[in-house]
């Protein structure tokens, strides 16, 4: 998988900075350090949000925006230029732009009690003075846009070079730190890209997708920590209990289920798409379908596919069904290697495929084959 990833340059110095101190009272200009900061993997500019973006896989993350903090693992202390003027340590997505891909800046005369380094992307420009003034909860329901996921990464600075700095009156020697940060979002992808059943031949059954949702998963995500908590979840061993969520919960306007009822490109449609009715002639359809998930090394939301069952075209044309749900059991991978855990950063793309005669069965589970895109895209397989 390929992070976005920032690397940091700092360099300590071990002599009397000359010029330094007609700006700065001697007992501060000692072991003072500068920063050279490089950034690489990460893109700036804008794209189109939707359900799937084959766009994203081998992709960096967006970076739209970049501020740096620098502390000593509580505090945060200014950064300055060359000059010794207070440095601008946030750049909006005109500045990135402008760097065309070569993200880098330059900071001097940090406090020798600087001992990390913290990014955060994509957001506003924020006025913190201390770590603790980052903290903050993510809620799920309003993190599904790619295009400007907010990000947060920090990293110990840690002693790989020195470096002789000749520049006239202010000649000297340092000590160079560097920090590696990976820079990932904070959730994992779910792209389903086509619904498919496997009706035998010469059957006359229609099986007609009604809608499908997304269970038990997290709520929230510490921006910080990655830690999760509020698990949103149904009791998938009572029927009673899915075919209750699926007709008194579900919801158009809801980001974590979608309708098959034809209403898509209608007024205040939301969720809605193309009616899917499955038959032995047209036994698979492809789907355009994504949701973001929190995910670091949790195990997956349940996938729940709400399913009616005809006899032939005339039950259909009198809506004389049995109706049935299918959920999954497991998710692989095409190897047949069963995904244990599901990590940020990583797209799973999947088709939905099952039989008839996983609909005969009280428990109807699915096993799902994944496949993980970059970012990077894992394709699965739900089996029922």
């Amino acid at each position: 998988m390929k992070n976005s990833r920032i690397i940091f340059a700092v360099a300590l110095a071990a002599m009397t900075m000359a010029s330094c101190q007609k700006q700065e009272p001697a007992s501060e200009s000692q072991n003072l350090k500068s920063v050279e900061i490089k950034i690489s993997n990460v893109f700036p500019g804008t794209k189109a949000i939707g359900g799937l973006d084959y766009d994203l896989e081998g992709k960096n993350i967006q970076l739209n925006s970049l501020q740096f903090f620098f502390s000593d693992g509580t505090t945060f202390y200014e950064a300055k230029d060359a000059s010794g003027a207070k440095a601008d340590v946030y750049f909006d997505s005109n500045e990135l732009a402008a760097m065309n891909g070569n993200i880098s800046a330059k900071f001097h005369f940090l406090p020798s009690a600087v001992k990390k380094v913290i990014a955060v992307g994509n957001y506003t420009e924020q006025a913190a003075t201390n770590e603790a003034a980052l903290n903050r909860i993510l809620e799920i329901d309003g993190y599904q846009d790619v295009t400007n996921f907010p990000l947060y990464s920090e990293g110990a600075l840690t002693v790989y070079k020195s470096d002789d700095h000749n520049t006239g009156n202010n000649a000297h020697l340092s000590n160079v730190y560097s920090v590696n940060l990976d820079i990932l979002p904070h959730v994992a992808r779910f792209e389903i890209t086509g619904i498919g059943a496997t009706v035998p031949t010469g059957s006359q059954k229609i099986i007609k997708v009604v809608s499908m949702a997304f269970a038990d998963f997290y709520n929230n995500c510490d921006f910080r920590t990655h830690a999760l908590s509020t698990l949103r979840s149904i009791d998938l061993t009572n029927q009673q209990t899915i075919y209750s969520y699926f007709q008194n919960q579900m919801s158009t306007a809801k980001w974590n289920n979608d309708f098959f009822n034809g209403q898509n490109g209608q007024p205040n449609a939301g969720n809605s798409h193309p009616v899917i009715e499955l038959t032995a002639q047209n036994a698979f359809v492809k789907t355009d379908i994504a949701y973001n998930f929190f995910c670091k090394g949790a195990e997956a939301p349940t996938l729940v596919l709400n399913v009616i069952e005809y006899e032939n075209q005339a039950a259909l044309a009198e809506n004389n069904g049995t109706p049935g749900y299918l959920y999954t059991n497991s998710y692989k991978l095409n190897s047949g290697e069963t995904v244990t855990t599901f990590d940020q950063g990583k797209i799973y793309r999947m088709d939905i495929r099952f039989t008839e005669d996983n609909l005969k069965h009280q428990e109807r589970c699915l096993d799902i084959t994944l496949n993980v895109a970059k970012w990077v895209v894992v394709n699965v397989t739900p089996e029922f």
